[in-house]
């Protein structure tokens, strides 16, 4: 779940389009898995307005391609989330 998770972070980092934070390390034990991730500190970035955000949000999904879907599966929460790549 953290590696497709990271890998999502990832991709949407490359856009340029939206801030996200940058994903240090993945890892797991036999009882836990973990994604670290950069700290920033309360206060050390200008926060944006809900407005500022809607509107790189639109910037990211206009981000387009000659197909639909995704390289791996993911997870929303615990619900499994199916990529397969698809024309439309």
């Amino acid at each position: 779940m953290f590696e497709a998770e990271a890998a999502g972070l990832r991709e949407i980092n490359r856009s340029g389009k939206i801030r996200v934070l940058k994903v240090i390390a993945v890892g797991e034990t036999e009882e836990k898995s973990w994604i670290g991730m950069e700290f920033i500190a309360l206060g050390s970035v200008k926060a944006s307005s809900q407005a500022d955000l809607g509107r790189q949000l639109v910037l990211l999904h206009q981000t387009t391609a000659g197909r639909f879907g995704w390289e791996r599966e993911s997870t929303i929460g615990i619900t499994l989330q199916r990529n397969q790549w698809r024309a439309n």
